[in-house]
């Protein structure tokens, strides 16, 4: 007998998706990549910010060393006078010379014999420095006051700020 193909059976196929199944899988692997992207950024935005912390950290502990020792080999402190504050520091050095502490620009300066010296690193920023001399007569403390913040301050990552304090005395 001839075929007519009428009573052919059709055998449907189950290895494809269904088109509700394609987008149920695009939509949550869209949620997977967001999730991960978002994750990503975090991280990074976390990286940029203890970098910033780090360089600050850094640098305020290379002033105050640098502060202290200075302070520490003077004969004495010419300016702020006993009981007073200012943002100049003037120290009388062993051998004679005057040695000056201030903000120049943004940037901490020491200033011998006429001859500055930057002691903060580019891309930070010192404010509100301030001198205190506790001490009286030749010998005495100083208390040292200031702030000290990345010059990228406007950039949420980057951006940090934080003041420091801290009592030298001289050791004559």
């Amino acid at each position: 007998m001839p075929h007519t193909g009428r009573d052919v059976d059709v055998k449907k196929s189950n290895f494809g998706f269904t088109l509700i199944e394609t987008a149920i899988y695009a939509a949550l692997a869209g949620i997977a990549l967001t999730g991960f992207v978002t994750f990503a950024l975090v991280v990074a935005g976390l990286k940029s910010k203890s970098y910033a912390i780090g360089e600050i950290n850094a640098g305020a502990r290379q002033v105050l060393d640098l502060m202290a020792r200075r302070i520490n080999a003077a004969d004495s402190i010419e300016s702020p006078i006993a009981g007073a504050s200012g943002g100049t520091l003037v120290l009388r050095m062993a051998d004679g010379a005057s040695l000056s502490v201030y903000v120049s620009g943004e940037r901490l300066v020491f200033d011998l014999f006429g001859e500055t010296t930057n002691i903060t690193a580019d891309g930070i920023s010192v404010s509100d420095l301030n001198f205190t001399n506790l001490g009286s007569g030749q010998g005495g403390s100083v208390k040292i006051n200031f702030n000290l913040a990345n010059e990228n301050a406007d950039s949420r990552e980057f951006g940090y700020s934080r003041g420091y304090e801290t009592t030298v005395s001289l050791r004559k």
